[in-house]
């Protein structure tokens, strides 16, 4: 039986160590997830009825660049009951770790500190890079501010796709 070294030992772990973050910070580059959360005020759903629904802002999620790439529609929507919520529809973003979803004033948010200007708001974790989903919108959100939705990766700082908000009439 070979004993360890503890220049060996401490090699060892780091080279697992730097596996490790390898694989969080790569995989997402050749992984997709899928999530499919039915809308509220689809009947069956458990939701509001259609009509108690209502769409404030609407808009198409776009590449942030060349190897960054989003597509699909990002809505506001309203309850009855007051509540607000962000839907995203039929989206497929490039995967990255640590993917977040933020509201902006920013109308077209490029750089960290576009996205995280004053009045952003992160609705927390982008539940997977592909299909529909709804993030709800804290109540205290000023919703005429927000002009665009960023997905954003926390760890890099970098923007991945924006969708600029516009009213649905």
């Amino acid at each position: 039986m070979t004993r360890l070294t503890g220049k060996t030992a401490g090699l060892t772990a780091l080279a697992i160590a730097a596996l490790a973050l390898a694989w969080w910070l790569l995989s997402p580059l050749f992984l997709s997830t899928r999530v499919e959360e039915n809308l509220p005020g689809v009947p069956g759903a458990g939701g509001a009825a259609p009509s108690e629904v209502r769409r404030l802002k609407s808009g198409l999620l776009q590449d942030a660049d060349s190897f960054h790439k989003g597509s699909g529609e990002a809505t506001i929507l309203r309850a009855a009951d007051g509540s607000a919520l962000l839907r995203l529809d039929r989206i497929t973003v490039t995967n990255g770790p640590d993917l977040h979803v933020f509201l902006t004033p920013h109308p077209k948010p490029a750089t960290q500190s576009e996205a995280q200007t004053t009045g952003y708001v992160d609705l927390g974790p982008l539940k997977a890079n592909t299909g529909s989903h709804n993030y709800p919108i804290p109540g205290a959100t000023n919703l005429d501010a927000q002009q665009s939705v960023v997905i954003y990766c926390l760890p890099f700082n970098v923007v991945f796709s924006t969708a600029r908000l516009q009213p649905v009439s």
